[in-house]
């Protein structure tokens, strides 16, 4: 125990952020212990964790890094619901008394003893447990302080999550579920079944119908809870262990991924004076705070003040007692704010938003309340002006630069394939608002966009008509009507990528068009150029039914092809050979050249490099 003892300081007294030489320190100690102990840990779960750790160090690779596997690790456990050879209370024994001849425990007791200050217990595990055992003790004694990973308490919810204030404290609950949750102090207090407890972390996650059902087989909700405890030992497996740290941190964040996903889960923390909720799969952030009205939430630029908010999908907020009756002058106040002035071709306006925005958003036919039940607000809006705002278009999500090329081409009938450039370009995020003046080129508006990236971004992106050479469907034949077999309505040309058309399940609604409107259709559904040189398909009016294969094909998957993104290349085949099927005009994928508007940035030199 002297050696642990010794790690012990050393851990005590290491600045992990700004002390390199502590933490070499440490780790060499670490891994020191572990190479004694080589040549007795003979089996293969403990040999693969061996050559995993000492590879990592004489490659140099940094001592914060495989901290960092430890920290993931940690809070990934933590923040997951244990299973059910998991048990909620500490094991028997103060933590004087753990005993040290259990050099395996799972990582849940490795948290139950940071949990309870058990130093003895965790320096044993640094002392002679597994490679993965060791790397959390070592980061657990380093942070015995508040740890958000050992202070995190589960959460379930069902029904709406919604949003007030109790006594004067922000309270978060479910329509649905027991479970709620006040700030106080700066700390939060959940309150369900048990004792209340005292948190800086939740995480909360809807309630399984399954866990919902009053006489459910109990060995079933056993089953759902080792399937889950089973993904959090998958984490941090020692089965198929990657040649570097990184590559291993990337497997646990996938993990983390599907359990967040499967489960619904959202991760709320006291900051600021008020809650921040995170939806880590949806990537969108929330933030409450006490108000006069009862309870202020801020979401992406927007913001909501009222009595009782409700959270959508995303963390999404409305007003649990639905929408506000606006005052007589709001008009006035957003006009000035989204129209042009004299000479200008484009206006950005950003967020936070002016209140008046949901006002605006109330009037719009796309937000009213034909369907029962309240939208989320819209993060992009795009506006034509000639004199008037005219609203020309609405999304959920924050624009990005190719979302927005395609939005200011759309009257000259622009198609997102014909708009290419580096990824990192076309998903730049420039949520807000768009205002444009309906009498200029595609040009002129795209020349004000790079100037407006210019002045508030200081990026030199240029967008550019260029003619090269990229892969393009082409159409040849005679159009000849052949009924689909196995649908009771044989009227629509179906899209479906089954072999046997009675497989093909509708999706929605049919729709009308051309002959070469749904053939262009079809090729900006899998990002490609259609080329016609079968003749009169223009002149041509069909009915179409898209169905589930289609619209959401089973595997899709994206490719570059220089700076043009395709997608769902497995389906596209099929696809086009049940149309042939249907309406007789046969295809071929060829290289042809092709106007298109590419994106790319001038990158200004470094300081220092001028002269070079």
């Amino acid at each position: 125990m002297r050696a642990a003892r010794k790690i012990r300081r050393l851990v005590q007294a290491a600045s992990f952020r700004a002390s390199p030489e502590a933490d070499k320190a440490l780790w060499t100690e670490v891994l020191k212990e572990h190479g004694r102990r080589r040549t007795a840990d003979q089996t293969p779960h403990r040999r693969s964790w061996g050559r995993l750790g000492m590879p990592l160090w004489t490659t140099r690779m940094s001592a914060t890094a495989l901290l960092a596997v430890g920290v993931a690790i940690g809070v990934v456990i933590g923040a997951t619901i244990p299973g059910p050879q998991e048990d909620s209370n500490p094991r028997a024994g103060s933590p004087g008394e753990t005993r040290t001849s259990d050099v395996q425990p799972d990582l849940f007791a490795l948290r139950q003893m940071a949990a309870a200050q058990d130093v003895k217990g965790l320096a044993a595990i640094l002392a002679g447990g597994p490679f993965e055992g060791r790397l959390v003790a070592a980061n657990f004694l380093a942070k015995m302080a508040p740890l958000p990973a050992l202070e995190t308490v589960s959460v379930q919810a069902a029904g709406e999550l919604r949003a007030d204030r109790q006594g004067g404290n922000p309270r978060l609950y479910s329509t649905g579920h027991a479970d709620w949750l006040e700030l106080a102090d700066g700390t939060i207090t959940v309150h369900g079944a048990a004792t209340p407890q005292r948190t800086t972390l939740v995480r909360l996650t809807r309630a399984r119908e399954e866990d919902a059902q009053p006489g459910k087989d109990q060995g079933d909700l056993d089953r759902l809870r080792k399937e889950r405890g089973d993904l959090e030992k998958e984490m941090a497996g020692a089965r198929d262990i990657p040649a570097d740290v990184n590559q291993l941190r990337s497997r646990i964040d996938v993990w983390n991924h599907i359990l967040d996903a499967s489960e619904g889960a959202v991760y709320i923390s006291a900051a600021g004076g008020g809650l921040h909720l995170q939806d880590r799969v949806r990537r969108r952030e929330a933030h409450l705070f006490p108000s006069d009205s009862g309870v202020r939430a801020e979401w992406h630029g927007v913001t909501v003040d009222a009595n009782s908010i409700t959270l959508l999908n995303g963390l999404a907020p409305v007003r649990t007692d639905g929408p506000l009756v606006p005052p007589a002058d709001w008009r006035s106040r957003f006009d000035r704010r989204y129209s042009l002035a004299d000479g200008e071709i484009l206006r950005w306006v950003r967020p936070p938003f002016i209140p008046e925005r949901q006002y605006h958003l109330q009037g719009l036919r796309q937000d009213s309340r034909v369907n029962p039940g309240p939208r989320p607000p819209f993060l992009f809006l795009s506006f034509r002006w000639d004199g008037t705002l005219h609203s020309s278009g609405v999304a959920a999500h924050e624009g990005t630069l190719g979302f927005l090329l395609g939005d200011l081409g759309r009257e000259f009938g622009l198609k997102q394939y014909e708009i290419g450039g580096p990824t990192e370009l076309l998903q730049l995020p420039l949520g807000g608002d768009w205002i444009v003046r309906a009498d200029t080129s595609l040009e002129q508006r795209f020349g004000a966009l790079e100037r407006i990236l210019e002045r508030q971004w200081e990026r030199r992106i240029r967008i550019a008509r260029r003619r090269g050479e990229r892969e393009v469907i082409v159409v040849r034949g005679r159009y000849e009507r052949q009924p689909l077999e196995g649908h009771r309505d044989t009227d629509p040309i179906y899209l479906f990528a089954e072999t046997a058309p009675d497989k093909a399940r509708p999706l929605g609604g049919s729709g009308q068009t051309t002959v070469a409107g749904l053939l262009h259709q079809v090729g900006a559904r899998f990002h490609r150029p259609v080329i016609l040189e079968a003749q009169g398909l223009d002149e041509i009016p069909i009915r179409f039914q898209p169905c589930v294969s289609y619209t959401v094909p089973t595997g899709r998957r994206s490719e570059r092809q220089g700076p043009f993104t395709t997608f769902g290349d497995g389906n596209l085949d099929p696809v086009l050979a049940n149309l042939t099927r249907q309406i007789s005009v046969e295809f071929s994928c060829e290289t042809r050249p092709f106007d298109t508007w590419l994106v790319t940035e001038i990158e200004e030199p470094r300081k220092g490099q001028e002269q070079r």
